[in-house]
């Protein structure tokens, strides 16, 4: 091999081993933002589940609260029945009361 030649492929090694740093600068570059993306991610569902969690306390408070009013309302109507059959009864011993004072 000739000088020429030799310094040919020296320069070739250097080129290549820059080109090579060159890529391997711009893969670590392109890793380090996908990191910071994964990182961001990462607190982004950390807060998602702590939302889900505090979701999940509001629907159980609304699924009580409204079971309550559920019991509630079905109280209210068992004593608006029972009441309603009260005043018919009276109503029904008013009119035969009436009817028999009609008589005599």
């Amino acid at each position: 091999m000739t000088g020429a030649e030799m310094e040919r492929a020296i320069e070739f090694l250097l080129q290549s081993q820059a080109n090579f740093e060159g890529r391997l600068t711009a893969f670590d570059e392109r890793l380090s933002a996908f990191d910071t993306r994964l990182e961001r991610m990462q607190q982004q569902l950390e807060e998602t589940h702590r939302q889900l969690g505090e979701t999940n306390q509001q629907l159980q408070s609304f699924a009580d609260t409204q079971a309550q009013l559920i019991e509630t309302v079905t109280l209210y109507i068992e004593a608006q029945d029972r009441t309603h059959a009260e005043l018919r009864a009276a109503q029904l011993r008013t009119a035969e009361a009436l009817r028999l004072l009609a008589v005599a």
